[in-house]
């Protein structure tokens, strides 16, 4: 695991992501949260987690295991997008 904020080529590393409902409502179902990265460089291990309903004001955090390749080039960048969708949705 890295004991900085770089990670190293061949590393392993958990990222640990704070949700937060700064809204004035509970959220009225679980919500999943994807994660993706577009570097063919880095897989992630599970891209979903779920939290739980979560109150006005009250946060969770949820974990991605990541794998950096061995072969990614010195000093690239490396971003991340997540996206929180609730169980319950459904697109008509």
């Amino acid at each position: 695991m890295a004991s900085s904020s770089l990670i190293d080529a061949g590393e392993d590393v958990v990222l640990v992501v704070d949700v937060l409902n700064n809204g004035t409502v509970a959220t009225t179902a679980a919500t999943d949260l994807f994660i993706e990265c577009s570097s063919p460089y880095v897989t992630i291990e599970n891209n979903t987690a779920t939290v739980g309903v979560i109150a006005p004001g009250e946060s969770r955090q949820v974990e991605y295991r990541v794998n950096v390749s061995r072969t990614i080039p010195d000093n690239s960048d490396i971003s991340f997008d997540i996206y929180a969708v609730p169980n319950n949705y459904t697109d008509i």
